[in-house]
Order: C-alpha cells, then sequence, then structure tokens
C-alpha cells in the first residue's frame, strides 16, 4: 500500500523506531485468544473427569 493510499484511509506509516516501540498489536491478540481457549479446554476436560467419577462413584453406592 502506498503512502497516498493509506491518506485515502486516514492512516499513516509507521517508521522503524516507531514499530519497535510500539506495545500490543497483532500477536499479543492471538496468543490472549489462544491461552483463552486452552484454559477453556482444560476446565471442561476437568469438569468431565468430576462428572464421570460422580457417576461412576454413584454408581457403585448402590
Amino acid at each position: 500500500m502506498n503512502c497516498l493510499e493509506l491518506k485515502k484511509i486516514n492512516l499513516i506509516e509507521l517508521d522503524t523506531n516507531e514499530m519497535l516501540e510500539s506495545d500490543g498489536g497483532f500477536i499479543p491478540i492471538i496468543i490472549l485468544g489462544y491461552t483463552v481457549l486452552t484454559a477453556t479446554q482444560t476446565a471442561a476436560v476437568f469438569l468431565t473427569g468430576v462428572g464421570i467419577g460422580a457417576a461412576v462413584a454413584a454408581s457403585h453406592h448402590h
């Protein structure tokens, strides 16, 4: 994308220093999303194990 196209959509191009000093961006969002997804899956597996354990304990209790 050239500079003229960027100006049309009210954006400016960052120089190297600005890019290095920039916090955040796209990669941290991906890492955060992956972390949340992994935590959710871990919780689901844990709760499934608790449910199975409770069902087994209840069936042996009779």
